[in-house]
């Protein structure tokens, strides 16, 4: 069995040079980074701190052991949006942390070239960022719409770049996916132990309730993938990790990851080919519909069923939403052919119209280029019956991000970095699957795309 982080080459005997190098290289990259923290935000302590792990964690495990554990540590804290350390996400600094200790592999040879991501990705993002500038110019602050424009296209584009770079084996993408899933977890469990703080809806360790909702709903995609991925050993261990998200998912209140839910579960079904899990999915659903027609079940009034079914705890959030929604109305009304820059683009709680206020129709044609795009990484990676192995894991991602676009209907989560790390695992792993079967079938794209990966 492959090691889930193995060292990608043995340098030559008697070749100190080059490791050398590597570990000043990447050293050099971890003290600029604690150097930053310490200038904006006055944490010396906790730079030094950071430096000193970081150089002997280098000389102790080597460059890339270090960067594989600094990967394993985004994946498990990216579903913690709330864990932040002197004002920064802890995931976004462990994340260029794993990008830094990555970089001197390249620069040695160590590794050929990154996963080849698909173009349409990075075209549709830059046609987002394209409309963003239009639309900056009938911004009431430029500069403000330049900053969130900046901070959406570091979320989106630099973490599927980040990935790629890194070049992942589909064995090290099921232990991200399993760190990932791990934190999701963690997240979803604090929610129900510690309940809620300061608010009558519970957050976990996210910024927002929204936040735990959808990451528990992402995680149940990821689980049910991973439960028919894994070895028998690891499966009742995925499918054990769905009963804490559901139960998170309902106690966050969100309507949206609630009917992101709906939507997974059976879009899942069919991309996996099992059809007996959509079937006991309808007829859970139709048990409980049928119980809360007849007032046989009930639900707590703050919880995402109670406020979907009409509780009264809903109400001003549906004034305020309605508020929000009547602005962006008006300011795409101004401008409907150039947007007005991404100053308030988490203002409408609809990612489809928050694209279009901010960057107009090029905005949109991006967004629909994009979700294209990681949609179709299931429909190339092509199976004969029941999805099993490395494709029923990427039917489970496709299907939590069917989900997101559902959910998005109704939630105003654009940069997010949980949720643009989840979309990079689904290129990454599908375009390593399909340059797998076209080697399989031996034409030369194929071959092009097996020689890309590391060795």
């Amino acid at each position: 069995m492959q090691a889930p982080f193995p060292v990608l080459r043995r340098e030559p005997a008697g070749s100190r040079a080059v490791p050398v190098a590597r570990q000043l290289g990447a050293s050099g990259a971890i003290g600029v980074i604690a150097g930053s923290l310490v200038v904006l935000d006055g944490w010396a302590a906790a730079g030094a701190l950071l430096c000193v792990a970081v150089v002997g964690g280098l000389f102790l495990l080597g460059p890339e052991r270090l960067g594989l554990v600094a990967w394993a540590g985004t994946a498990f804290v990216a579903p913690l949006s709330g864990v932040r350390a002197a004002g920064l996400a802890v995931s976004d600094v462990l994340l260029v942390a794993a990008v830094a200790l990555t970089l001197p592999s390249f620069a040695t040879g160590y590794r050929r070239f990154p996963v080849p991501i698909r173009p349409e990705v990075f075209v549709g993002l830059a046609t987002i960022a394209c409309g963003g500038v239009i639309g900056t110019f009938f911004a009431a602050r430029p500069g403000a719409s330049l900053a969130e424009m900046t901070r959406f296209v570091a979320a989106s584009a630099g973490s599927v770049a980040a990935v790629a770079l890194w070049a992942p084996r589909p064995a090290q993408l099921r232990w991200f996916c399993w760190f990932w899933l791990a934190g999701a977890v963690f997240n979803a469990s604090w929610a129900i132990v510690v309940g809620p703080v300061g608010g009558f809806r519970p957050a976990g360790l996210s910024t927002h309730p929204n936040h735990l909702g959808l990451v528990c709903m992402l995680g149940t995609a990821l689980a049910l993938g991973l439960a028919l991925a894994e070895r028998r050993a690891l499966r009742p261990l995925a499918a054990a990790a769905i009963a804490p998200l559901l139960a998170a998912v309902l106690v966050s209140g969100s309507r949206a990851a609630l009917l992101g839910l709906v939507v997974t579960v059976p879009v899942f079904a069919v991309l996996a080919r099992r059809v007996q899990v959509a079937v006991r999915a309808l007829a859970v659903t139709a048990v409980l519909a049928v119980g809360l027609l007849a007032g046989l079940a009930q639900v707590p009034d703050q919880s995402g069923l109670g406020r979907l079914i009409g509780g009264t705890s809903a109400a001003e959030s549906d004034v305020e939403r309605a508020e929000h929604l009547s602005r962006s109305l008006a300011r795409l009304e101004g401008h409907p052919l150039t947007g007005t820059g991404f100053e308030s683009s988490r203002e409408a709680h609809n990612v489809y119209l928050q694209i279009a206020v901010a960057a107009g129709p090029l905005g949109l044609l991006g967004f629909a280029l994009v979700a294209r795009s990681v949609l179709r990484t299931r429909t190339e990676a092509r199976t004969r019956g029941p999805a099993s192995g490395d494709r029923a894991l990427l039917a489970g991602l496709v299907a939590g991000y069917a989900g997101y676009l559902v959910a998005g209907a109704f939630q105003n989560l654009l940069w997010d970095r949980y949720l643009w790390l989840y979309v990079s695992v689904i290129l990454v792993l599908g375009v390593t699957l399909a340059g797998e079967e076209r080697r399989v079938d031996g034409t030369p794209a194929g071959r092009v795309a097996a020689s890309a990966r590391p060795v």
